[in-house]
Order: C-alpha cells, then sequence, then structure tokens
C-alpha cells in the first residue's frame, strides 16, 4: 500500500460528496479517483456509493475507454466494495462495445486481467463477459505474453469458472480450448504461492497452537483447492487458519476491512471444501500473555 494521510483522504472524500460533485466528473477522473484510493487501500463507503451511483446512470458508461472500465472494475474489487448492479452494468458496456467499437488491438493485457478479475472478486456470474474476457486474454497473451500478476488474477477468474461451471457453461466449455493458459496460470501460481516465508506474526500463532498440542502443517499449497498457500492447515479437519497481516485489510471509516483479495481466496477456499479461520494482526497483538493466546486460539475453537 502507498502512503497516505488520513485527514487528507477524509477531506478529499468529502469534498468529492459535497454539492454533487461527483456528477461532474468526467470518466477518466472516475475511474482514477477510485483507483487511487484502492491503490491506497482507503475505503470511504459514502463516497464509493456515490461513484457507483453516478456511473449506472444513463449514458456515463459510454464514455468509458477500456482502461477506465477496467481500473474501475479493479477499484471497486480491490476495497472489496460489493456493488452486484455496478459490475452488471460495466460488464454489458464492455459487451456492447466488443461487438461496435473496440477490437483486441484496444485493450493492454492488464486491462483484460484487471476487468475479468475485477467481476470475478465481486462475485458476478456473468458468463458472456466472462468468457469474452479469457478468449481477450488469450488473443493478448499470443501478441505479448502477460505478466505474472495478470496470471495470477487469470488464475482466480479460472477457478472462478470450475468452481460455478454450471451458472457460466459458455466460459467452462471454453477451457479445453485454451488450455495452454488454463496450464500456464495453474504452473505460475502454484510457484508464486511455495515462494511464501512464514511472518513472525505467523510464528507467534504456531508456537501458540503448538503449546495447545494442536497438530498442523505450515506453508500448505493445496493442490486440490486451486493452488493456494495457506499458513497453516488441520488436515483431517480441513481446517485452513491464515494469520492475516496489515496488507489483508484496506481502512474504512470504522476500522479496517478485509480486502477484496482477502475475501476472494477465502470464499474459494471454502468452495473448495475448507474451513477458513483468520487470525488478524490487530488481534493477535493485543493478547498479553501465553495464557491470552491460548484462551483467545480456544475461543477460535484449538485445543483441549
Amino acid at each position: 500500500m502507498g502512503e497516505y494521510h488520513p485527514d487528507l483522504m477524509a477531506t478529499f472524500a468529502s469534498r468529492i460528496l459535497k454539492d454533487g460533485a461527483v456528477a461532474e466528473f468526467p470518466a477518466q477522473n472516475v475511474a482514477l479517483t477510485v483507483w487511487a484510493f484502492a491503490t491506497l487501500g482507503v475505503y470511504d463507503a459514502d463516497m464509493m456509493a456515490a461513484f457507483a451511483s453516478h456511473i449506472r446512470k444513463p449514458g456515463v458508461l459510454d464514455e468509458f475507454n477500456p482502461q477506465n472500465l477496467a481500473n474501475t472494475a479493479w477499484a471497486f474489487a480491490t476495497l472489496g466494495a460489493q456493488d452486484s448492479d455496478l459490475m452488471a452494468a460495466v460488464a454489458a458496456r464492455f459487451d456492447q462495445n466488443l461487438q461496435s467499437r473496440w477490437n483486441v488491438t484496444s485493450f493492454a493485457g492488464q486491462e483484460a486481467a484487471n476487468l475479468a478479475w475485477g467481476l470475478v472478486v465481486s462475485n458476478a456470474l456473468l458468463d458472456k463477459p466472462i468468457a469474452q474476457l479469457l478468449a481477450l486474454a488469450v488473443a493478448l497473451d499470443g501478441s505479448r505474453p502477460l505478466a505474472v500478476q495478470q496470471i495470477g488474477q487469470l488464475h482466480q477468474v479460472l477457478l472462478h469458472v470450475r468452481l460455478h461451471a454450471r451458472e457460466l457453461p459458455l466460459s467452462n466449455k471454453l477451457l479445453p480450448h485454451i488450455r495452454p493458459l488454463v496450464e500456464r496460470c495453474a504452473q505460475s501460481f502454484a510457484e508464486n504461492s511455495r515462494r511464501v516465508s512464514p511472518s513472525q506474526l505467523q510464528r507467534s500463532v504456531a508456537a501458540g497452537l503448538q503449546r495447545l498440542g494442536v497438530a498442523f502443517r505450515e506453508e500448505v499449497v493445496l493442490e486440490d483447492a486451486g493452488g493456494y498457500s495457506v499458513d497453516m492447515l488441520l488436515p483431517e479437519a480441513r481446517v485452513a487458519i491464515e494469520v492475516d497481516g496489515p496488507s489483508h485489510f484496506v481502512k474504512g471509516a470504522d476500522g479496517l476491512l478485509p480486502s477484496g483479495p482477502t475475501l476472494l481466496k477465502r470464499r474459494q477456499l471454502e468452495a473448495f471444501g475448507y474451513r477458513v479461520v483468520s487470525v488478524p494482526f490487530w488481534e493477535w497483538g493485543a493478547l498479553r500473555s501465553e495464557g491470552d493466546e491460548a484462551a483467545y486460539l480456544q475461543q477460535r475453537g484449538f485445543g483441549a
């Protein structure tokens, strides 16, 4: 996350909301503003709701180019700002313009990946746009290989398709035809998962579990759950413990909230049959003794 001053961001958001100023924002400024807040990990619910309402108004999305659409979808997704109506409107505009005004050369790989990922984080079951975006990503990858981050995003999109094959038949039928990309995404995602190393916070939680006699494994890559890595795993119970540091959260008016990527990981792990238990850094950091840690873990269902 970037550096930011809380009062400055709050003042900026308040100014945007004042006197209906949102309605005066051109498409690029809308996209850049929500992108900036998302990049800083600052979630102002009122401001994001105002922008979502503005974007959904007739004619507003007509002015959005591919980069504006992608940045907007990415920003709402990153902040965990769930708005299914907004994402449906963004997807509809993408579909309409792809058939009339845009083609493959209108997009960069990052834009296709960000837009597809944004739809998936919002749990959208919009079959045609997702299938179109996957096909677009394949075409773009053929001319200029996608970056590692984009490959990771597309892997999560592909997992979404697998997990919702019945609701996304067009997208699911596409998978055998894009197998090289599917396999590359899976391999890259798993390799990145294996590079993760335990944090000091994670080691502290692990020590607390060990003192309670809990049997677990650390830094496990789940081959049966899309190659996700989990901090700790209780294999027999299929319980994944995630020790969530600051990067897993965004800053809301009333405190920290799980970010969109964090929510997506939890949701997909649960869809693969795992129970996910989060240990937020501030809760663990507030514990003052081994006894406090034991009581906390027992309250979460671990140990005698």
